[in-house]
């Protein structure tokens, strides 16, 4: 499973993608680049959320699932309907969450039960991917390989979600003039 930095790192990809990356000004003070880092934080911490569950013991279950992920972006939504920002809010928000659960399926899990309940309600089963993108994170600070597989771990995050980033940041970034 990736750690909180790949799960901060996708969320703001996926959040970005569907509501666009905020104009990041030359001058840090101000308006724009207070909504950049607003924009980033809150997607951010939405993907990070799904593993508050870790603090109820019921880990990759409801949380880790569509149910979650359509009971968040409809609630979202509604609040940015309410608000005048509109459904997209919701769509991105839904989005920023959902990236928690494709990058816990792409991960690598040792706990029983494997996987996630990412098809909750319609299923209790526990799915992971065939194919482990992501190393586990390494908990067992003692160990004498900790920080060589925590090393591992980071840079493969890094190497496969800052390009992803940057990717969206230039899809979806307003350009000058417009």
């Amino acid at each position: 499973m990736p750690s909180p930095l790949g799960h901060a790192l996708g969320a703001v990809a996926a959040g970005w993608a569907v509501a666009g990356a905020p104009r990041w000004p030359r001058r840090l003070p101000g308006g724009a680049a207070a909504a950049a880092v607003q924009s980033a934080a809150g997607f951010a911490l939405l993907g990070l959320a799904p593993d508050f569950d870790l603090l109820l013991g019921t880990h990759s279950t409801y949380t880790h699932s569509v149910g979650a992920v359509a009971a968040l972006g409809l609630a979202a939504g509604a609040l940015g309907w309410r608000s005048g920002a509109g459904w997209r809010w919701g769509l991105a928000a839904a989005a920023a969450w959902g990236s928690h659960i494709l990058l816990d399926w792409l991960g690598t899990d040792g706990a029983a039960p494997v996987g996630i309940m990412a098809l909750w309600p319609f299923t209790t089963d526990f799915y992971l991917a065939g194919w482990h993108v992501f190393p586990p994170v390494e908990r067992r600070y003692w160990l004498p390989d900790f920080w060589a597989k925590t090393w591992t771990m980071i840079t493969r995050e890094l190497g496969l979600l800052v390009p992803s980033l940057a990717l969206v940041w230039w899809a979806r970034h307003p350009k000058r003039g417009t």
